[in-house]
């Protein structure tokens, strides 16, 4: 994965160095394309009504992806060089996962986890809360 992250990064830099281009970033699924990565999230005060209840979507994006696509950034702040230069455990969310897990919108440096086979990730820190946006279809809920 480093090697795509590291081809990645350089093809967006290149893009945006391109005349006319205003913003460019990457993801790991394209918005609004009937691709979707879900996990199973756990989050301390959090008790799900089901399993379900903790499923949460996912995407792995660029520095200036919510920017690029107009997802306006609500608190705290967007990915940057000390994300890029370490595999970090940190996380931009949804004003609607900030709701439903924490109770709150000030979530900075609350963390969480992903399920990974029988296992629990190492703790997830939030850095970021955007604005609510749809997932696989324009009819989803945000």
């Amino acid at each position: 994965m480093p090697f795509v992250r590291c081809v990645a990064r350089r093809v967006v830099e290149e893009m945006r160095a391109l005349p006319g281009v205003r913003a460019a970033a990457t993801s790991w699924t394209s918005p609004v394309g009937r691709s979707s990565w879900n996990e199973l999230l756990k989050v301390d005060g959090f008790t799900p009504k089901s399993e379900d209840d903790a499923v949460v979507w996912a995407n792995a994006v660029s520095d200036g992806y919510f920017s690029t696509l107009g997802i306006p950034m609500v608190a705290g702040r967007d990915f940057d060089s000390r994300e890029t230069s370490t595999p970090a455990k940190v996380a931009i969310i949804s004003a609607e996962m900030a709701r439903k897990f924490f109770g709150s919108p000030d979530v900075i440096g609350r963390r969480f986890q992903f399920q990974d086979g029988k296992d629990w990730t190492d703790p997830i820190e939030v850095i970021g809360v955007v604005g609510n946006t749809k997932y696989q279809s324009l009819a989803d809920s945000a």
